[in-house]
């Protein structure tokens, strides 16, 4: 319930509050420190209780893409973690549109970034 996820994909994350709170807003920074470029975003679902936890965000105003992504990790009885994160999006910047394949790439190379934090964090 925090931005390990995110900062582990090589993300520099500025939170005004945690990531299991909706309403919070989020700004992620991809690519070098000065010639990096915002993603902003904002909570717009977290379960904090249970065997399931996680939370979304919805994307911004100056966000490349227009969509969401969702961040959930369920204990089963049997002890494993399972993992889930589901993401839709279109891309909605010109930039990102002109982009096309690239943008895609990136959005895959950030989930596997995500993916690969998780399973590091399962490890212990």
């Amino acid at each position: 319930m925090d931005w390990r996820a995110q900062r582990a994909a090589g993300l520099r994350v500025r939170a005004t509050g945690p990531a299991g709170t909706p309403g919070t807003v989020v700004v992620l920074t991809a690519g070098l420190p000065r010639f990096g470029y915002d993603i902003p975003c904002r909570v717009v679902w977290a379960s904090t209780e249970g065997d399931e936890r996680g939370f979304a965000y919805g994307t911004l105003p100056g966000h490349p893409e227009s969509g969401e992504e969702r961040f959930a990790v369920r204990l089963t009885a049997s002890g494993d973690v399972v993992f889930t994160l589901r993401v839709f999006f279109r891309l909605a910047s010109p930039a990102a549109r002109l982009a096309g394949p690239l943008s895609l790439a990136l959005q895959r190379l950030a989930t596997a970034g995500y993916v690969a934090a998780v399973r590091r964090a399962a490890r212990g």
